[in-house]
């Protein structure tokens, strides 16, 4: 089994604390890459991003830059740009997962939705 996760990291701000845990968002990124290194599967993890801030960092991640121009960029646009790298991925992984940088997933998580993919597929929640 293998998962191919993309994760999409906009960071106009890169010092800026951000949550109630007051980090920066390379840090909740960081943190999230930790968990997902430690699923059960094999995994590969895509960081998307609009700049090369994260050029230089040591991530267990491919990096992967979008050229976008600053008015895409504030829309929100960045989200979609992991799809045509999926769609060329769609034979290589069993699973996909696209999720935000500061969302926390683990393999509690990944189980769970194991256990009940089946279930979700049925009422069409998959």
């Amino acid at each position: 089994m293998s998962i191919a996760i993309h994760i999409p990291f906009y960071n106009p701000n890169p010092e800026k604390k951000e949550g109630y845990r007051k980090l920066r968002r390379f840090d909740y990124l960081q943190e999230n890459i930790s968990n997902l290194k430690n699923l059960s599967i094999k995994t590969d993890i895509f960081i998307h991003t609009h700049n090369n801030f994260l050029n230089d960092k040591n991530l267990e991640a491919k990096i992967v830059n979008h050229e976008i121009d600053e008015d895409k960029l504030n829309k929100g646009y960045l989200t979609w740009f992991c799809r045509s790298l999926m769609e060329k991925q769609k034979n290589d992984y069993e699973y996909y997962m696209y999720i935000e940088h500061d969302i926390k997933f683990s393999e509690n998580n990944f189980q769970y939705w194991q256990k009940y993919q089946n279930l979700l597929f049925k009422k069409k929640f998959h």
